[in-house]
């Protein structure tokens, strides 16, 4: 209903070639996404915290998981909280292993074999949901359409205690606002999309691609294609700012 509301990036659309895959990460700090498939089939195998619960350190809580309940003791979150941490890659959010071809890392990462894994197809019209702290991939079986988001909750007790402890080391995160004078404002809190909770706006995205169109401009052989490019991109701003 208010258009300083829309966002005109977000959520994003995803489209893969038969055969190719994200392999298992976690989203960026831990946060929960939906996907809605349009076309095609994909492959999805997910860990929770909850069925891997003997591989987690039960001391850690860098990131919001669904075994942190007591959100009145958000913790350091100075240790990683992820699921088999031995095979974790921090600045990645990603994996040593590859969860489609397991086999070949079993020798090396022993306790892979002890990985309870949900593993379920999408069709064109499904949507899935992947909560908190849930390292995922996703093979696509045929060309796939899809979109997705992440998205942060005041509904999700734990994800906010993960970000109030995150604001009370003095983060940065335009999100911070909300948690001071000692509660969060569910009524301001409203769910956000991850560009919105990072305090990613329309103008930034605007200088951000502009800037590399302009690298690109700088490149022999594609003059023509960046141009109109940047000739779309300045109307699209043009309305969005």
């Amino acid at each position: 209903r208010n258009p300083k509301n829309v966002r005109y990036f977000w959520p994003t659309m995803m489209i893969g070639s038969p055969q190719t895959r994200s392999e298992i990460h976690y989203d960026d700090d831990g946060l929960p996404f939906w996907m809605g498939l349009v076309r095609g089939k994909k492959l999805f195998r997910i860990l929770t915290p909850s069925l891997n619960a003997h591989l987690v350190n039960p001391e850690a809580r860098s990131w919001p998981s669904i075994l942190d309940q007591d959100s009145s003791q958000p913790g350091p979150y100075e240790t990683s909280s992820a699921i088999y941490p031995e095979a974790f890659r921090k600045p990645s959010q990603s994996y040593e292993f590859e969860i489609f071809r397991p086999d070949s890392y079993e020798r090396r990462f022993p306790k892979m074999c002890e990985l309870h894994v949900y593993e379920g197809e999408l069709h064109a019209g499904d949507v899935i949901y992947i909560p908190n702290s849930s390292p995922h991939g996703a093979l696509n079986l045929e060309e796939t359409i899809a979109i997705t988001a992440n998205y942060a909750s005041p509904r999700d007790s734990t994800q906010m205690a993960y970000y109030r402890a995150d604001c009370d080391k003095g983060s940065a995160r335009p999100l911070c606002k909300h948690f001071e004078g000692g509660g969060e404002e569910e009524f301001a809190f409203m769910e956000k999309d991850y560009f919105s909770y990072a305090g990613y706006t329309e103008s930034r995205w605007c200088e951000e691609r502009r800037t590399a169109l302009q690298q690109s401009l700088m490149k022999a052989g594609n003059a023509h294609s960046v141009n109109q490019e940047l000739l779309a991109l300045e109307r699209f701003c043009e309305t969005v700012m």
